[in-house]
């Protein structure tokens, strides 16, 4: 990674692959879609989503995630603010995060925290 794009970054990111549960509107606002991906990494900005479709920039999405080790799921609104085309039929599909609860952001923060602490202890 470029050293200007690291100094871009406000938050620090932590490989993650997770289920992300994604409800976005079709272009008319009439229809709701349901479609799932899978976390590349997660930050407190947002999170990089493996998909098997292109959103258009910006898309606003309401989409939810479960923790690793926890059953309760995080809920938030978010913008698709970059679109990556792999080449093998999937997408790399940058979310931020525009609203979310502030204690779920809290127990996110909380395993950001944890992965980073036993990553330097290691």
């Amino acid at each position: 990674m470029l050293e200007a794009e690291r100094e871009r970054r406000e938050y620090r990111r932590v490989s993650t692959r997770i289920k992300v549960d994604i409800l976005k509107y079709d272009e008319d606002f009439k229809d709701v879609l349901y479609e799932e991906g899978t976390s590349k990494n997660v930050s407190l900005g947002g999170l990089l989503v493996l998909h098997d479709k292109s959103l258009e920039v910006p898309s606003y999405v309401i989409a939810s995630f479960r923790l690793p080790g926890s059953d309760e799921r995080l809920d938030f609104l978010g913008k698709a603010v970059r679109i990556e085309d792999l080449g093998d039929g999937t997408y790399e599909v940058g979310v931020m995060f525009m609203r979310m609860i502030l204690g779920e952001f809290k127990k996110l923060n909380r395993y950001i925290t944890d992965v980073l602490k036993n990553a330097d202890d290691a």
